[in-house]
């Protein structure tokens, strides 16, 4: 079976029982069959209404993941990306304030850092979306957003994220957000 990088990547670095876990719900993904459980997400009448790997379903993984951010609801963000500790990447690039910049690939650390930025005041505002396609059962999108906060004037940021195809929510593997301008 032809595996994309990242994910032959992440499948060759792990143990045994977590790699087997992992290739089953790559291929369950691939196909279609994830249970919600699986993946540890309660799957909702209005998730399952949007077609997954498709515009529409890629506009309801962001568009639940920016309202989550937004209320500050951690279980929705531990469910909005792929579990344990195959988060590929998650990465904030500020030029101008570079004590806001985050990088990490440990989900637990991803949940701290929402908590600190939820507690001041973060919020994000969705301003475009576009979804550039699927290949290898993941889904590809790019949106910008505007991030505002106590110590942060609302600011334009550009973000690109890849997520696995399968029934809604798709957990992100990936996200990279950086100021609009300065890529």
């Amino acid at each position: 079976m032809h595996l994309p990088g990242h994910v032959r990547g992440l499948l060759m670095s792990r143990g045994g029982t977590l790699r087997g876990a992992l290739v089953f719900i790559f291929i369950a993904a691939t196909i279609g069959i994830v249970p919600s459980r699986i993946v540890g997400q309660r799957t909702t009448a209005a998730a399952v209404a949007a077609p997954a790997c498709t515009k529409i379903g890629a506009q309801a993984t962001v568009k639940t993941f920016v309202a989550a951010f937004n209320r500050g609801d951690i279980t929705a963000l531990r469910h909005a990306f792929v579990p344990g500790d195959s988060l590929q990447w998650f990465s904030v690039a500020d030029p101008l304030k570079k004590h806001l910049s985050f990088l990490t690939h440990n989900r637990t650390e991803l949940l701290k850092y929402f908590s600190r930025r939820h507690a001041v005041h973060e919020r994000y505002r969705l301003r475009s979306l576009q979804w550039n396609g699927t290949g290898n059962g993941s889904g590809n999108i790019t949106f910008t957003i505007t991030r505002s906060a106590d110590d942060l004037p609302a600011s334009l940021f550009d973000a690109k994220a890849g997520y696995l195809c399968g029934p809604l929510p798709q957990p992100f593997f990936g996200v990279s957000m950086g100021r609009s301008g300065y890529h």
